[in-house]
């Protein structure tokens, strides 16, 4: 049926157009080119950069007709005014502000797009824009055609050979195990790794910058980062090769991580949040793994789930509890070229990776920190507080102290919780009637926000 389909597509095209089929050859010809420019190392990076010069003179160029204009009503100076000029409507404007206020908090707008200062030519952002003239017009034509007829069979091809490369090399690898030395084993199984990942990045035309390369996590450590999208494993794994603890997924998702895991020794570790006896597993995975000095960084999302990169929301704590050094390292991606924030209760993975691979770019900067580590008698969660801040600070981000989880579950009071938690506080201050009664208080006037039932420590973990 679809065969037949673009059978008829293509004859009718040829009978409109004369030279249909030439036309068509020196498309399939570039699209070629263009994919053999991206998989060869060299090549890609400098037709990367220099790509991402011509777009950023682009919308620069074009910076004042691509504002995101706000209507603005005009200033009314006396009753005859009012009478004369002004309209109902002219009041919803102001309305609709009130409403989005109150609506609109500090927590809930993290789970979103971010709002657009300037419109970058794809017709997807969820903001009022104003086309000036034609001319605008017609240049947003043009980079749809070239986004989705030229930019996206380029980057379907090489995420396809990624994958691919992923499957072959990985299970020859898992075939070699016991055949060839530990050492020789372990050096070729990274560097199918970093192909890999260096592999998907050019699938998306990331155009990655590096920073305080010097802080890289080395062997036998943690990473931790914040997180935006599922493309954050891809934008580290394309500089280091990591061990990966996340969350167990379905579908296409599900696939890429039983892909990732094929082979031996299995580093990865897949789980469900919502198990705590997972969770204690998880702990103690992290431990032996980081007890051994040769092996690969875990590389850990402590928030357990995506931010749209402008706030870093609550660690948990249990990958600070392990006793490994912690490398911390902070994430930014500009917003001009594409949005990564990935809404999985809005959005399906291959949908989403659709319109990654429609968009202009992947433009991201990786800010690595210097290693860290729990301070003497330092709780788990203050540590994880610190590592948090200090990522916060690195990357501009604001820091709130709300689980992430309040994304997919409604919060509810939970005030032994609070309880609890003002107790383990005071732990070392005044007397025990002295914590009794001040807990008591504490939790007559403040409201703790519990998600599934379960205790400020077991949500943290």
């Amino acid at each position: 049926m679809w065969t037949t389909g673009l059978v008829s597509i293509m004859e009718f095209f040829s009978s409109v157009l004369p030279n249909f089929n030439g036309i068509l050859s020196l498309w399939f010809r570039i699209v070629i080119y263009l994919y053999v420019i991206q998989i060869t190392p060299y090549l890609s990076s400098w037709s990367i950069s220099l790509y991402i010069k011509g777009l950023r003179m682009l919308f620069h160029i074009n910076k004042d007709q691509l504002i995101v204009q706000e209507v603005k009503i005009p200033r009314v100076r006396s009753y005859n005014t009012i009478q004369a000029d002004s309209e109902l409507q002219d009041v919803l404007n102001l309305i609709k502000n009130g409403i989005q206020s109150i609506v609109t908090d500090d927590v809930t707008e993290r789970f979103t797009t971010q709002p657009f200062q300037y419109w970058n030519l794809m017709s997807r952002n969820q903001v009022k824009h104003e086309q000036s003239g034609i001319g605008l017009k017609v240049l947003w034509s043009i980079g749809m055609c070239f986004r989705y007829f030229l930019l996206f069979p380029v980057r379907l091809m090489i995420g396809i050979t990624g994958f691919l490369w992923l499957i072959a090399s990985y299970g020859l690898l898992a075939l070699a195990y016991d055949k060839i030395p530990q050492d020789m084993y372990l050096y070729l199984k990274n560097t199918a790794t970093l192909i890999t990942g260096r592999l998907f990045i050019r699938a998306f035309t990331g155009h990655l910058t590096f920073e305080a390369i010097g802080n890289r996590p080395k062997n036998g450590s943690i990473c931790v980062a914040n997180h935006t999208t599922p493309l954050d494993v891809m934008v580290l794994s394309f500089d280091n090769v990591y061990s990966m603890v996340g969350q167990s997924q379905g579908g296409f998702f599900g696939l890429l991580q039983w892909a990732v895991s094929i082979g031996q020794p299995i580093s990865h570790v897949w789980f469900n949040r919502f198990e705590l006896s997972d969770r204690l597993k998880v702990t103690q995975r992290l431990r032996e793994h980081s007890e051994k000095p040769n092996s690969n960084p875990i590389l850990i999302f402590p928030e357990g789930t995506c931010i749209n990169n402008t706030a870093v929301f609550m660690f948990k704590k249990g990958s600070f509890e392990v006793g490994a050094p912690i490398y911390p390292a902070c994430i930014k991606y500009n917003l001009a070229f594409s949005d990564p924030f990935w809404n999985s209760s809005r959005q399906g993975f291959l949908l989403y990776v659709l319109m990654l691979m429609t968009s202009w770019a992947i433009v991201c900067t990786v800010k690595y920190l210097p290693l860290s580590r729990r301070l003497p008698g330092e709780k788990s969660i203050d540590f994880a507080n610190r590592v948090k801040n200090n990522i916060c600070e690195k990357g501009g981000l604001v820091d709130i102290e709300w689980d992430g989880q309040v994304k997919r579950q409604q919060p509810k009071n939970w005030p032994d919780a609070i309880k609890k938690k003002m107790m383990d506080s005071m732990e070392d201050e005044g007397s025990p009637s002295m914590k009794r009664k001040s807990s008591q208080q504490s939790t007559s006037s403040l409201v703790y926000f519990s998600f599934g039932g379960q205790d400020s420590e077991e949500q943290r973990n």
